[in-house]
C-alpha cells in the first residue's frame, strides 16, 4: 500500500442514490475489476433483497473519540436505531473499541501522506487549491520508511481487531457528521466535523450514508450503516429498512423531523 497515496488506498468512490434500488443498480455495473483499479478484486455483489434484517446484528453508538456532537445528530443515530429495532434487527449500544482506535491512525497516516499530486497540482497552478488544502500540504509529516510501515501495520492490526466481531450477518451504525449540516464558510478546513466519516475510512469496509430525518434547520440528516468486507448487501438492507422508515427514497423531502429532546 506505501506506493498508493493514503486517500487511493483507503478510500473508493461510490454511487450517489434517491433509492437504494438506485445505488444497487449503480453497485452491480462498477463493482469487481476494471483493469485499471490496482486494489480492486473480483468479489460477486450481493442481492440486498435477500437479507432479512431480522436476521442482522447491529452495534451502534454517537460519538468518536472525544469529539463534541450535535444534540440532534446523536437524536437522529437514536431515531435510526429504533427503526432498524422495529424490522426486527438485533441492535446494542456500543461501537467496538476498534472504531475509536481508527481515528487516531487515520489522522496520523493522513498527515505522513506525501500528497504528491495535490502538491505537483499546487505548484503548477496554485490557484485551483483551496486554503484549507493548502494548510493540510502545510501540516504534512515526514516519517522514515520504518515509521510509516509501523502506521500501515498498526492500521492492519486495528482492522483485524475490528473484523473479530464485524463479520457475518453484522453492522455498525454511527454518524456521518458530528455537526448537523450547516454553512461552512470560514470552517472548511475543520476536519473533525467528519471524525466518524474518518474512522471508518481507514478500515476500507462498505458504508452506506442514509438520510433518516430532517433536522429543525430543515437540512437532512443522514447516519451511516458499515458493513463487513464485500457485503454491500447487508449495508444496503439495512438502508432499505431506513429507506421506509423515514419515508425517503423517491421523495425530495424527509417526512421525519428529528424530536425534541426530553
Amino acid at each position: 500500500m506505501e506506493t498508493l497515496s493514503f486517500q487511493d488506498a483507503v478510500q473508493v468512490i461510490g454511487p450517489l442514490g434517491r433509492s437504494i434500488d438506485d445505488i444497487h443498480v449503480v453497485l452491480s455495473v462498477i463493482s469487481g475489476p476494471d483493469g485499471i483499479d490496482p486494489i480492486a478484486v473480483d468479489e460477486p455483489l450481493g442481492n440486498y433483497r435477500e437479507v432479512d434484517p431480522r436476521d442482522i446484528e447491529v452495534r451502534w453508538g454517537t460519538h468518536i473519540g472525544n469529539v463534541p456532537v450535535d444534540p440532534e445528530v446523536v437524536r437522529t443515530v437514536l431515531f435510526a436505531v429504533e427503526a432498524l429495532r422495529s424490522s426486527g434487527t438485533r441492535v446494542q449500544e456500543g461501537l467496538p473499541e476498534a472504531v475509536n482506535d481508527g481515528l487516531q491512525v487515520y489522522d496520523l497516516l493522513r498527515a505522513a501522506d506525501s500528497m504528491s499530486t495535490i502538491a505537483a497540482l499546487n505548484t503548477a497552478r496554485p490557484g485551483l487549491i483551496g486554503a484549507p488544502v493548502r494548510a493540510m500540504l502545510g501540516n504534512r509529516t515526514e516519517p522514515g520508511r520504518a515509521e510509516r510501515a509501523a502506521l500501515w501495520e498498526h492500521r492492519g492490526e486495528i482492522i483485524a481487531k475490528l473484523r473479530q466481531w464485524l463479520t457475518g450477518e453484522r453492522a455498525l451504525v454511527l454518524p456521518v457528521s458530528v455537526d448537523v449540516p450547516r454553512d461552512l464558510r470560514g470552517n472548511v478546513g475543520n476536519f473533525a466535523l467528519l471524525a466518524p466519516s474518518r474512522a471508518i475510512s481507514l478500515f476500507g469496509f462498505p458504508s452506506l450514508s442514509v438520510p433518516v430525518a430532517t433536522a429543525h434547520s430543515g437540512a437532512p440528516i443522514s447516519v451511516q450503516i458499515v458493513a463487513p468486507p464485500f457485503r454491500e448487501d447487508i449495508a444496503l438492507a439495512l438502508g432499505a429498512a431506513l429507506e421506509q422508515a423515514s419515508k425517503w427514497g423517491r421523495t425530495t423531502t424527509l417526512r421525519n423531523r428529528i424530536p425534541d429532546a426530553n
